[in-house]
């Protein structure tokens, strides 16, 4: 009898052990098959299958890529699913890969702040290999969108360092950019020069490396690459190559070469600002457009600052070659009521005295000139005595001359040409966005659009021509390079082409998609 139960016994237990080591077999069969789902890409299914798995075994891999499933899915409750999960099992290999597909949703919604919080969460040590560099450009990409730029520098850095891959050349690009808006044009270009080593980045860093090239003045330099570039550049491109094309040769003195490229920019009244119009009248003056000058400077709406100083001293000049010379007297005297250049505050205010008492007979302009710049030096120039004599006693008689003021006064001798000593007004650098860059992964090949955005892309510092000059009575001089923003200046273009700032040429707030994920 006892042996019976035994018999019945053993039989049990031997069925009941094949069963559950069958069990485990299928469990194991089903997980390798969900781990393979999950590597090419099948996150469904594979998903479903370690959902299985964890409901019916506890295992905590199969519950990590559960996890992961849902969160490379961005299926509906995927965050509150990952988050209970590192709730559950803080030590899970599984976390930092948690974290950074979590991060990436984050970065492919624009949401970078997010972002940076969850970049911060990944152990990059205990990251795969294959994700290390995906993750280390990323990163430093939503601190640059964030706007912590030392951050963002420290760490696109350390992506340079890594072994080469697919982000290497946009690190770099990005270092190239950073280094630009912040005009450290020199540095800026060694990183343009080491990203155009990739296809992907090779025309957009030819571009910017003869931006950086224009900003560090060094025209030859863009007459030499940038007409190449013009050639082949999309259409967007080509009309800011126009401007800083016209501009270099505007400061190498040709000036009808500036004006052949000015033309082929291709403004409009709806899309040119203050600046445009401001560099527009430049080219004008300096080509002997008086009036298309006239029309450029007067729809700047505001000529209070630096800049505009600098174009109502232009602006009266332009009215005296047209023989408007009562608008020409407004236009010396708003120039002569802003201190921001000291050489062409008091040039405006004598030539402004000279026409009021050409026009008016009113000597006390010249009185107020006379008292507030009488402890100057003027070599070459009859005595003030003698000048305020001569004013109060001359006669109507006017002589028509060929020099800036048409009808010069008789006995005054034409004013010396301002000095080259335009203000340094700091500007703000140019960057077109977005720059594709094609990302290659084992699987396919994906476009993604990448350039930093949170910094206006639409301004450059534009400088002058270093051309010869001719004093207002037409005798030639020498024009001597200067330290100031405003290399040189002369009487037929005395702005010499300078802006603040280049009109933007993107949208305010483009819509730009994020780098490729792979």
């Amino acid at each position: 009898m006892k042996s019976k139960l035994a018999a019945v016994l053993l039989a049990a237990l031997s069925i009941g052990f094949g069963t559950a080591l069958e069990a485990q077999e299928t469990r194991q069969d089903e997980y390798r098959l969900a781990t393979e789902l999950y590597e090419h890409g099948m996150f469904e299914r594979a998903g479903s299958i370690f959902g299985d798995i964890y409901a019916g075994s506890g295992d905590v891999m199969a519950g990590g890529y559960e996890a992961l499933c849902a969160v490379r899915l961005q299926e509906r409750g995927n965050e509150t699913l990952a988050d209970e999960y590192v709730r559950t099992h803080p030590y899970s290999s599984l976390l930092p890969q948690i974290h950074f597909y979590k991060a990436l949703n984050c970065f492919d919604a624009q949401d970078y702040k997010s972002a940076v919080a969850e970049f911060g969460k990944v152990d990059g040590k205990r990251l795969p290999s294959g994700l290390v560099a995906e993750y280390s450009f990323k990163e430093a990409y939503s601190y640059f969108e964030e706007g912590l730029l030392v951050k963002a520098r420290s760490l696109f850095e350390k992506a340079d360092k890594m072994p080469h891959s697919d982000y290497t050349a946009p690190s770099r690009y990005s270092l190239g950019y950073i280094n630009y808006s912040e005009k450290n044009f020199d540095e800026a270009y060694d990183w343009f020069e080491k990203a155009a080593r990739d296809p992907r980045f090779a025309e957009m860093s030819a571009y910017y490396m003869t931006e950086c090239r224009f900003m560090k003045k060094d025209y030859s330099y863009v007459l030499k690459n940038g007409l190449t570039l013009f050639d082949n550049a999309p259409q967007e491109r080509q009309r800011h190559l126009a401007r800083i094309i016209s501009e270099s040769y505007l400061a190498k003195g040709d000036t009808e070469k500036a004006k052949e490229y000015y033309d082929r920019i291709g403004n409009t009244d709806r899309d040119m600002d203050r600046d445009d119009y401001f560099y527009a009248g430049s080219v004008l003056y300096a080509t002997g457009d008086y009036k298309g000058a006239i029309d450029n400077f007067s729809l700047m709406k505001d000529r209070t600052d630096s800049i505009g100083q600098i174009a109502n001293y232009s602006l009266a000049y332009s009215y005296i070659q047209t023989g408007n010379k009562v608008a020409a007297l407004d236009a010396f005297k708003d120039a002569s009521q802003r201190s921001f250049n000291p050489d062409i505050e008091e040039d405006a205010h004598f030539n402004y005295a000279k026409l009021s008492f050409d026009l008016n007979h009113n000597p006390s302009v010249f009185n107020e000139y006379l008292s507030r710049y009488s402890d100057k030096k003027k070599e070459s120039w009859m005595t003030f005595s003698d000048l305020r004599n001569d004013l109060l006693s001359t006669t109507n008689e006017m002589l028509v001359s060929e020099a800036p003021c048409a009808q010069a006064i008789t006995l005054i001798p034409l004013r010396p040409n301002v000095p080259n000593s335009f203000p340094a007004i700091p500007g703000v650098c140019f960057m077109f966005s977005p720059t594709t860059a094609m990302v290659a992964s084992p699987l396919s090949a994906c476009m993604g659009n990448m350039a930093p955005v949170s910094i206006s892309f639409a301004n450059s510092l534009l400088s002058t021509s270093t051309a010869s000059a001719a004093s207002w009575s037409r005798t030639p001089i020498d024009v001597e390079f200067s330290d100031e923003a405003c290399d040189t200046m002369n009487t037929l273009m005395p702005l010499s082409a300078r802006a603040v700032k280049m009109r933007r040429f993107t949208p305010m707030t483009p819509t730009i998609d994020r780098p490729a994920t792979v």
